[in-house]
């Protein structure tokens, strides 16, 4: 990995099932199915390896089941890898560390610490029941943050920089709307000052003119922050509008890579041409 990569993530995998010696020949892009047909094995992520520069949004694009979810949760170490190594290299640190070798102890420190993430459906990353300003201090307590003066603090600086309404901080987050929600999220998730947010389908289900106000206000932050983001998307549009580099899935399969203007406009796999084509 370069000296600019925070992230470099190597022949990661993932399975779900025993294996067998004719999943390789019946499942892949090729075959058009992550799942083998003979032994029932799903492969959600095969051999995936990419770089994550420091400050940079890398984009995962994908029908549903492709795998890039399965890859993104691996990368928040909350899905374990069946093999492959994710090194991380602190800004300004020493060597960068291989996270899938750290013990629970360490793993849980890190993805509270350095790891902010934030869902497709918000009930996966806020507790529902507890307020706006709770779920900011819950994340912020797991963190280790311990003195109260500061995390009101820092409540209140993502308040302001979410444009969440100053009046329902004490709110629980039932009470909010899908793209109120999502800047709950997105508050909770930056508590930390995380080196690396990590963005999950964080449009879907959102009116246009929703979704437009929560992609200002992911564009607005990454300038201010210069926060390195991994967004994972179905939406080319989503994509286009944030990432500078894609990587493009398919039944478990990176099948093509490169800067999202290249893939957008030249194409060279045909899964990627039926995407954009699709999208135009």
């Amino acid at each position: 990995m370069t000296t600019t990569s925070l992230l470099h993530v190597a022949d990661l995998h993932k399975r779900y099932g025993p294996g067998c010696a004719a999943c390789a020949e019946l499942t892949g892009p090729s075959q058009g199915r992550s799942q083998c047909p003979r032994c029932g094995t799903v492969y959600a992520c095969v051999a995936a390896n990419f770089s994550l520069q420091t400050g940079e949004v890398l984009g995962i694009v994908g029908e549903s089941g492709s795998g890039k979810s399965t890859l993104l949760q691996m990368v928040n170490l909350s899905i374990a890898a069946d093999q492959g190594q994710i090194w991380y290299h602190e800004p300004g640190g020493s060597a960068p560390v291989d996270l899938l070798r750290m013990d629970a102890y360490a793993a849980r420190r890190f993805r509270n610490d350095r790891l902010g993430i934030v869902h497709q459906r918000p009930e996966l990353g806020l507790n529902m029941h507890f307020s706006v300003g709770g779920n900011v201090a819950e994340k912020l307590l797991l963190a280790e943050w311990r003195h109260v003066g500061r995390i009101r603090g820092r409540t209140s600086e993502l308040k302001l920089q979410t444009e969440l309404p100053p009046e329902r901080i004490d709110d629980e987050p039932y009470t909010f709307s899908g793209g109120m929600l999502q800047r709950v999220q997105i508050a909770k998730a930056l508590a930390s000052r995380p080196s690396l947010l990590l963005l999950d389908e964080v449009t879907s289900g959102l009116d246009l003119s929703v979704q437009a106000r929560v992609l200002d206000l992911i564009r607005r932050i990454q300038w201010e922050e210069q926060i390195t983001m991994l967004l994972v998307s179905h939406d080319l549009g989503v994509i286009r509008q944030l990432a500078r580099r894609t990587i493009v899935m398919k039944n478990g399969h990176i099948i093509e890579a490169g800067l999202t203007d290249q893939i957008m406009e030249d194409p060279q796999h045909p899964y990627t041409q039926l995407l954009v084509s699709s999208a135009l």
